[in-house]
């Protein structure tokens, strides 16, 4: 090569791959290209769903565990919420919430916020947390 000639030569990174690269899903597995669509009525839709709650199944491991007897390898059973409870732990989170606005408001403002004002707010931070790790079959932290 004379001197003062530039050689042409590409980075890896530009050159092409040799074959194509599996298709990933957003936590690296393999992404499965079969789907079925299915049409359903709203009534026939809310009872598909209501069925895979009462099962504990989203409503595709549903569908695979009543068309093939299996709910697949991937399917992870979602625990049972009560509705009831979980609205109750809802109403008693939303209260604390307003405990602790008005704590941190009169900290912002320069006001002294003593252990004894905030130990009945934990307390309850710490008794929601127990009911709804409870709720949800889970050990209490």
């Amino acid at each position: 090569m004379a001197r003062g000639e530039r050689m042409n030569i590409s980075p890896v990174s530009a050159q092409k791959p040799s074959r194509k690269p599996p298709n990933r899903g957003a936590r690296g597995g393999r992404v499965d290209q079969n789907m079925v669509s299915l049409r359903l009525s709203a009534a026939e839709r809310a009872t598909l769903r209501e069925r895979a709650n009462d099962a504990g199944l989203s409503v595709g491991s549903y569908l695979r565990l009543k068309a093939l007897g299996s709910t697949g390898a991937r399917s992870v059973p979602k625990p049972p919420i009560e509705r009831e409870l979980a609205a109750h732990l809802l109403a008693q989170l939303r209260r604390v919430g307003g405990n602790v606005n008005q704590i941190a408001k009169a900290a912002n403002m320069g006001e002294v916020v003593m252990r004894e004002d905030l130990a009945p707010t934990l307390a309850a931070v710490r008794s929601l947390v127990n009911d709804l790790a409870a709720a949800l079959g889970r050990a209490p932290p």
